[in-house]
């Protein structure tokens, strides 16, 4: 391993392995990644993937459209493929509140050349045949919905940061990080010590305890989140096109499809804490515990707009 960097970026997820590739990209010339285990073992391999451009502020719409754009240009950069399916994006209306809310929110990012228009009902089915439109008074589409494969996107990533020299070194653990006098930063690993100008903490849910090396209380907490994954629907199995991505922002629910079946996520209005005390060091890719009923509301309602989910 090296014993000297410009900057050393903490976690090998998404964000740490896009922040090391933008930061080679841009000029930095040593740059060093250190991933305590693999290359995307912690919330990165859990998330959902989907991917939409038409949300608020605008800051946050500008960077959901460049990550957007940039995932055709890390596949070819790379040669490793991010699972990105472009499919367009569908944001279900119920209520006259919900279609003025997504009229204001399609105007400001009009602004930023990030394109979106109202559909029918009767639209929204062709391009989503498992939706029952009843309770749908319109439909916002986007063109730059879909989502990727989270675990992909980020050996893509982690492939196009080594293709220009960044250093990516697995299964080391940052055990200390030290600062004497002000000079350059120690890192303390495993497999040694590495000095470095910069840090950046992109550790994810050890985010805390990275900061805590540092003498840094960080105000992060985890929380529990669910999305379920069905078997195959025959409806879907059926389809010569793939379904859009189906966001329901009154009930906190989005969908997409998954192989023949469907990927069903919500967002639950009550937030139940995880890993007060620590992120365990050795959670990688397993699963917490079905909590399921906290999702049951949101999913009766999803059942009244997609009732193939029954």
């Amino acid at each position: 391993m090296k014993d000297s960097a410009q900057v050393v970026v903490i976690g090998g997820g998404i964000v740490g392995c896009s922040v090391a590739y933008h930061l080679a990209k841009y000029g930095w010339s040593d740059v060093v990644l250190l991933e305590r285990k693999e290359i995307t073992s912690g919330s990165s391999w859990h998330a959902a993937g989907g991917l939409f451009t038409v949300t608020r502020p605008n800051a946050a719409a500008l960077i959901h459209k460049y990550t957007f754009d940039i995932y055709r240009e890390i596949e070819k950069e790379s040669g490793q493929s991010c699972g990105f399916h472009f499919t367009g994006g569908i944001n279900i209306c119920r209520t006259q509140e919900e279609i003025d809310s997504n009229r204001m929110m399609r105007s400001a990012c009009r602004i930023l050349g990030i394109e979106s228009h109202f559909i029918t009902p009767q639209e929204a089915q062709i391009k989503a045949p498992i939706l029952d439109t009843r309770d749908i008074l319109a439909c916002l589409w986007e063109e730059d919905g879909g989502h990727v494969d989270p675990a992909s996107a980020t050996q893509a990533f982690a492939q196009a940061a080594r293709n220009i020299g960044v250093d990516i070194y697995r299964q080391t653990p940052v055990i200390r990080t030290t600062r004497p006098s002000g000079g350059p930063w120690l890192i303390g690993t495993k497999k040694g010590e590495i000095k470095a100008d910069y840090i950046v903490n992109a550790a994810g849910l050890w985010g805390r305890e990275v900061g805590k090396l540092a003498g840094i209380e960080l105000p992060l907490m985890p929380v529990e989140h669910h999305y379920l994954v069905t078997e195959t629907i025959p409806i879907i199995e059926q389809l010569e096109f793939e379904l859009p991505q189906i966001n329901d922002n009154e009930t906190g629910c989005y969908a997409r499809q998954e192989g023949q079946g469907l990927l069903l996520g919500a967002y639950e209005k009550t937030c139940t804490h995880w890993a007060e005390d620590g992120t365990p060091l050795d959670f990688g890719h397993e699963l917490l515990p079905n909590d399921l009923w906290r999702m049951e509301w949101i999913f009766e309602m999803s059942v009244g707009i997609m009732p193939c989910l029954v």
